[in-house]
């Protein structure tokens, strides 16, 4: 059931309010590209009653038809300690070495890119972009990997 209610709500309420809060600015500011606000609420409404009711039927229907869910494997009922784990396993250590790899890997490119901007060397701009975008997502899919593989390797299935 919690599933069923971060599932519907999460996502289309964050980006509604998003969308609300960009709008109210565009309001404030008097352009013209701002969005009615009866469309916007509108919006709000779809999302609430067509999503919430798609996503709570297609639950109740996937639980109906599986019934009882068959496992496996069987799972030992008496919980195993889990051993220590050193300073550079934790999650939040982990997550940020991530970051700190993600940024500068990236950053000498970026900062490249910008200076010739700024410097008014137009070069293959656009190609050279596109360029730093694929390296961006090779490191991303790396480091993902690299990520996943330690915290599974820290036997620390509670997470």
């Amino acid at each position: 059931m919690k599933q069923l209610i971060v599932g519907a709500f999460l996502i289309p309420f964050l980006i509604c309010g998003i969308s609300f809060l960009g709008n109210f600015i565009s309001i404030y500011y008097g352009s013209s590209r701002s969005i009615p606000f009866t469309v916007m609420l509108s919006v709000a409404a779809i999302c609430l009653f067509v999503i919430l009711s798609l996503t709570a039927i297609g639950t109740v229907f996937e639980r109906n038809i599986n019934g009882k869910i068959n496992h496996p494997c069987q799972t030992n009922a008496v919980l195993q300690s889990i051993p220590e784990k050193k300073w550079f396993i934790e999650p939040y250590v982990i997550i940020l070495a991530s970051e700190i790899l993600l940024f500068g890997s990236i950053f000498i490119e970026m900062y490249f890119l910008f200076t010739s901007f700024w410097a008014y060397k137009i070069y293959y701009v656009y190609g050279f972009m596109l360029l730093i975008f694929l390296i961006l997502i090779v490191v991303i899919v790396c480091i993902t990997i690299v990520a996943t593989y330690f915290l599974f390797n820290s036997e620390d299935n509670r997470r």
